[in-house]
């Protein structure tokens, strides 16, 4: 009786979903969708991902979905303004703790956002495994499908992922802060 009652509710969720077009149909209100890709950029030393802002996001909205505050958001984006034109590239700082580097059990694709680095000039696999992410370099291989060692500018690596629902609530980016700007910070916040 349990397969008949699954089969029955696999049979109409896939004639629910055959009537719909692709356009027709909506993924639940998220800020990233499965389809999706998060650029990583790295400067000195710190890692930031990349969100481009899309229809209907606001800065609260983005800094809720990736545990920070709009004070955060604009202490890492100094230039921004407060009317963010549609695709504005808005810098994310992002802890190793807060990438999953590898997909276990718990986390299925439907889940994942892929986070990818774009190569730039004088990029190897060496660096980009181990200075900026602490990885070792034939899993950036495995993760990537490549065999080979060579590496072509604007190549874009996999380089983990975040869940689809965003990542964990924050302190503030006092946690990245040295002591000695947590009074710029804090004058900024109010």
């Amino acid at each position: 009786m349990k397969y008949i009652n699954s089969l029955l509710f696999l049979c109409l969720t896939l004639t629910i979903f055959a009537k719909n077009t692709p356009q027709d149909t909506i993924i639940l209100n998220r800020m990233l969708h499965p389809t999706d890709s998060i650029e990583m950029k790295i400067e000195s030393n710190s890692k930031f991902l990349i969100h481009y802002i899309h229809k209907g996001q606001t800065l609260y909205s983005i800094a809720k979905y990736y545990g920070l505050e709009v004070a955060d958001i604009y202490y890492f984006n100094p230039t921004l303004k407060i009317n963010v034109p549609l695709a504005y590239p808005i810098k994310i700082p992002v802890t190793k703790k807060e990438i999953y580097w590898y997909k276990n059990k718990k986390f299925t694709d439907w889940r994942a956002i892929e986070v990818v680095y774009i190569v730039k000039p004088k990029d190897t696999f060496y660096k980009i495994a181990k200075r900026h992410l602490n990885m070792p370099i034939d899993s950036l291989k495995a993760m990537n499908c490549i065999d080979t060692n060579t590496l072509e500018i604007g190549d874009k690596l996999v380089v983990g992922y975040i869940d689809i629902d965003g990542l964990p609530q924050r302190i503030g980016v006092r946690a990245w802060l040295p002591p000695n700007l947590y009074g710029g910070y804090k004058s900024l916040r109010e």
